[in-house]
């Protein structure tokens, strides 16, 4: 999506604004600028996926108590 594309490229750009004192005195500010790109798409891409499991209920339910009778179980039974 276009739209979505110029908002990560702006957050981007304003994160690495708000850090030019360090970023201006690297090597590849570039670099920097496309890295901190990716891993706002990242983000923004695993918190749609969580998003989309929520909402369909594919969350798993865990329940630690259960699991740790099960590695005992296991643990027994071998």
């Amino acid at each position: 999506n276009r739209a979505e594309a110029e908002e990560l490229m702006q957050d981007a750009f304003l994160s690495v604004w708000e850090r030019w004192d360090r970023v201006g005195g690297m090597d590849d500010p570039l670099g920097y600028l496309y890295r901190t790109a990716m891993n706002l798409f990242r983000k923004r891409y695993r918190r749609a996926v969580l998003a989309i499991r929520r909402s369909l209920g594919f969350t798993p339910i865990g329940d630690d108590f259960a699991d740790a009778d099960d590695r005992q179980d296991v643990r027994r039974v071998l």
